[in-house]
């Protein structure tokens, strides 16, 4: 007979199963949820055959309590983004006038710089701006904005803040980060 345990994290993205082989050999798998899965509502992650029941138990046991930990840290994480978000605007770390830089590129490095031109909650309203560039060599170079000249429509972003700093998504593929006023470095290939 097989058994199931849901671990009740905050998702319940995880199942554990228990059953015993045809010659009486304990066996727990766990399994994650793909509530999304084309052909499956669920996948299996690992299993084991256990030589004893009490082995068994400690696996389970041990699997469930990693699952909850790794689901506390992601809390907890999340939780300091939405709080270091908000203290970033309140204490004034963020503001209107505040710029973002965005350094992209796969065969050169791109930089793009973005202007707060509003801030509420832990949302910024944000435009990109141009930028002053001073080539060092070739194609290679550094760069800083230039505030105030607007080359984008408005886009409003949520704001983010962890160890690392103050951030916005500004595409899939990245994040900006608050310019610190150092100038940037870019190579563009021309």
């Amino acid at each position: 007979m097989t058994q199931q345990i849901e671990i009740l994290d905050i998702n319940a993205k995880y199942l554990i199963k228990t059953f015993e082989l045809e010659n009486g050999a304990p066996v727990a798998q766990l399994w994650a949820k793909t509530p999304k899965g084309k052909w499956a509502k669920e996948k299996k992650v690992i299993g084991y055959q256990f030589g004893t029941e009490q082995k068994r138990s400690e696996w389970v046991i041990k699997q469930a309590n990693k699952i909850f930990e790794t689901e506390r840290k992601a809390i907890e994480y999340r939780n300091e983004k939405k709080e270091g978000a908000k203290a970033a605007i309140e204490n004034g770390a963020v503001g209107i006038g505040s710029i973002f830089s965005f350094s992209w590129g796969y065969d050169q490095t791109n930089v793009d710089f973005f202007e707060v031109v509003a801030a509420k909650g832990s949302t910024v309203t944000v435009r990109e701006i141009g930028q002053r560039r001073e080539r060092t060599s070739g194609d290679c170079g550094k760069c800083v904005p230039t505030k105030g000249q607007f080359k984008g429509e408005p886009m409003q972003k949520r704001l983010g803040a962890n160890r690392n700093g103050v951030s916005i998504k500004i595409e899939s593929y990245g994040y900006c980060k608050l310019w610190d006023g150092t100038p940037q470095y870019f190579s563009d290939g021309h």
